[in-house]
């Protein structure tokens, strides 16, 4: 779980990799407000869109297998209208294949400090 955050603030984190594989890109969703967190998180738990991406835009994949690299660090900036406890999903889109990996992260929005 992250220290609590507050709506705008970077949240940065760190990939460490096991394989290499030719990315694609990564994309960054959130719960939805309300969500139940006494069940088991499912994909309609989360918001229908990324509230971040960073998509390669070099096609086709094959031609840039060099380019394509994945990225070890990265950061976004957090939605402004969140409050209370989420969780973020950190996918890493695999390009040459239908898999993502994923990484999911615990955070607790400072109700205090967010926008309204």
């Amino acid at each position: 779980r992250t220290k609590p955050k507050k709506g705008g603030d970077t949240l940065s984190v760190k990939w460490r990799y096991e394989a290499p594989h030719v990315t694609r890109g990564y994309r960054w969703f959130i719960t939805k407000d309300g969500w139940n967190e006494s069940t088991r998180l499912t994909r309609n738990h989360f918001d229908e869109q990324p509230f971040h991406k960073e998509i390669s835009p070099l096609k086709p994949f094959s031609q840039h297998r060099d380019a394509l690299q994945p990225t070890e660090e990265h950061s976004a900036e957090l939605p402004k209208n969140k409050k209370g406890h989420h969780v973020i999903l950190l996918l890493w889109i695999v390009a040459e294949s239908p898999m993502a990996f994923y990484q999911a992260f615990d955070v607790d929005f400072d109700a205090s400090e967010s926008e309204e």
